[in-house]
């Protein structure tokens, strides 16, 4: 190998997590994202995070299409939105994912 490199031969396991340990000892993570057609990237982003150790995960998307996101990823939570109106999530998404991540914070969001 080149000099100052180090051969690896395996990857280093996950920190152990405390016997007593639940989803709220892990930390909640808020996506939010998503349309009629559009669902892909908060799904991912809601597998992603419960697998690399995040205790809760909720998303925030169109009400119309929440059942699919929650299909495409059943182990995560949602709140259902009306509607984004024009390009991008709008005056209504951004509200409403600030009022979940108000609800989920441990501490002050202002």
């Amino acid at each position: 190998m080149g000099e100052g490199l180090e051969v690896v031969d395996a990857v280093p396991g996950w920190p152990g997590r405390p016997s007593d340990g639940h989803k709220g000892t892990f930390g909640t993570l808020v996506v939010v994202g998503g349309c009629e057609g559009m669902i892909g990237a908060p799904a991912l982003s809601m597998r992603a995070a419960l697998r690399v150790g995040v205790g809760l995960v909720k998303v925030v998307t169109e009400a119309g299409v929440l059942g699919q996101v929650l299909t495409v990823e059943p182990s995560g939570t949602g709140v259902g939105v009306e509607a984004w109106s024009g390009e991008g999530m709008g005056e209504v998404g951004v509200a409403a994912a600030l009022r979940v991540i108000r609800e989920n914070a441990h501490r002050p969001v202002n």
